[in-house]
């Protein structure tokens, strides 16, 4: 659903939310934003670097165009993600104790 101010321009959700009050089911702290969350059970690199795999081999059966470019794309920045991640946890930039 779309909300519109009086001009007729489209308002954000957020405003909306803020405006109306924040549904219960949206709050922080609430038993429902708890049941949602989730453990990941591979390291954040490792599944970058399987996605990137997963989408360079869909690339390879598409045929050239926008879609492959597309997922090509996604697939390099899923790698650099990994690269980033990798670089970002290395001990060299961990704080000092």
């Amino acid at each position: 659903m779309v909300n519109f101010d009086h001009r007729g321009a489209v308002v954000p959700r957020i405003i909306v939310l803020l405006a109306h009050g924040i549904p219960p089911s949206l709050r922080k702290g609430t038993r429902h934003a708890a049941a949602t969350r989730f453990k990941a059970l591979a390291p954040l690199n490792q599944r970058l670097t399987e996605q990137a795999e997963r989408l360079r081999k869909e690339a390879r059966g598409t045929h050239p165009g926008i879609d492959r470019e597309r997922l090509i794309r996604r697939a390099r920045q899923a790698e650099t993600a990994a690269h980033m991640s990798e670089w970002l946890s290395s001990p060299g930039l961990q704080a000092r104790k």
